[in-house]
């Protein structure tokens, strides 16, 4: 970072890009620098992996962090269509831009608003009702393309394979990754809230920033399908988001690692109960054990019972009673059922989640 570089930053929780000039580098990794779309002035402090606001007077506070942040540096360079360039006018402030034209006259549209202005022979810009209409180029520097202030990015694959007591479950990841830097307030390596696993098994695109043989930390939570697991279904299941299975666990990355494949396995414990019908206990398993963790590990249960996730077996004498069921066939063709039916034990062992277990295959 050098004074008259230009960045583009992109905020937490906002989509635009904003255009600022570094009017000063300090020690320590801090840097003045003027958002040129409202000429707020920003201090920032640059880490490994991003940047955090120090001191301001616009609307983002100290403390806010980012690491989407794009560098444009001066290089000599001709200006020819699509180049960078920064344009600076008669009041002394620069503005980045690309070269939309060259020929009769240089077309220049400016990033941070989208204008485009026309520079005659004389290095005078023109756009209509605009703040520079009319008004002095004193400077026309060209600059490199931009390139992502972190960007030792590898795209590697994220592979997650999950089993239940009986083989694969079927149901969704949130997952996140992050570097142990020791600040808990870092932004995340890697993060999707979405990760199908239909077939007990999900993989994503990991765009990794990080060095050889540093420590990460994976963060898995798994949202279980109220669907039993099955071979190539034919549709998307729906999923019980209020149910969460958690888990972690921190790996050493390997550059020369094309895929991180984690294994990963659902824990259970179980608790036994007399008198009751099968669903029964599994709901009062659900009821009395909420939520729990323990370690790396944790869960909460939502209201659902998902196909893949509790197992209940009988223990000691075992009495079923079931109602006859009965169908009729409706005018329209249509199959209503009446069914009714009860199922009693002595008692009752229901095994349920109570975190995940991940090892790293790679």
């Amino acid at each position: 970072m050098k004074q008259n570089d230009f960045i583009a930053v992109r905020f937490p929780n906002d989509s635009k890009q904003y255009f600022a000039s570094v009017t000063e580098v300090k020690n320590d990794g801090l840097f003045d620098c003027r958002f040129v779309h409202t000429g707020s002035h920003y201090t920032f402090q640059q880490f490994s992996g991003w940047l955090e606001v120090k001191a301001t007077n616009g609307n983002f506070p100290p403390g806010t962090r980012t690491n989407d942040v794009i560098l444009y540096e001066p290089k000599q360079r001709n200006l020819d269509n699509g180049s960078h360039l920064v344009v600076t006018f008669e009041d002394g402030y620069p503005y980045l831009g690309v070269v939309d034209a060259v020929q009769p006259e240089m077309k220049i549209r400016f990033l941070h608003s989208g204008n485009v202005y026309s520079v005659d022979s004389g290095g005078v810009a023109h756009a209509a009702g605009k703040l520079y209409d009319g008004k002095r180029v004193l400077e026309k520097k060209p600059y490199s393309d931009g390139v992502s202030l972190f960007s030792t990015a590898t795209d590697k694959i994220i592979v997650l394979e999950i089993n239940g007591r009986s083989g694969p479950v079927r149901g969704e990841f949130e997952a996140k990754i992050n570097a142990d830097t020791g600040d808990s307030l870092a932004p995340n390596l890697y993060e999707n809230g979405y990760l199908r696993a239909e077939e007990g098994k999900a993989q994503d695109k990991f765009g990794v920033n990080g060095s050889d043989q540093v420590t990460m930390t994976i963060f898995v939570a798994f949202h279980p399908s109220v669907l039993p697991y099955t071979i190539n279904p034919r549709e998307s299941t729906v999923i019980d988001r209020t149910t969460s299975i958690y888990g972690k666990k921190s790996f050493t990355y390997k550059k020369e690692i094309n895929s991180l494949h984690f294994d990963i396995e659902v824990l259970y414990d179980s608790t036994t109960l007399s008198n009751t019908t099968r669903s029964e206990a599994i709901k009062t398993v659900m009821s009395e054990h909420r939520k729990g963790s323990s370690g790396t590990k944790g869960y909460e249960f939502g209201t659902e019972i998902s196909g893949d996730i509790f197992f209940v077996e009988a223990s000691g004498t075992v009495s079923h009673t079931r109602e006859t069921t009965t169908t009729d066939e409706t005018a329209t063709g249509e199959s209503t059922a009446d069914a009714t039916g009860t199922e009693s034990s002595s008692s009752w062992t229901v095994y349920y989640p109570v975190g995940l277990d991940i090892k790293e295959k790679f």
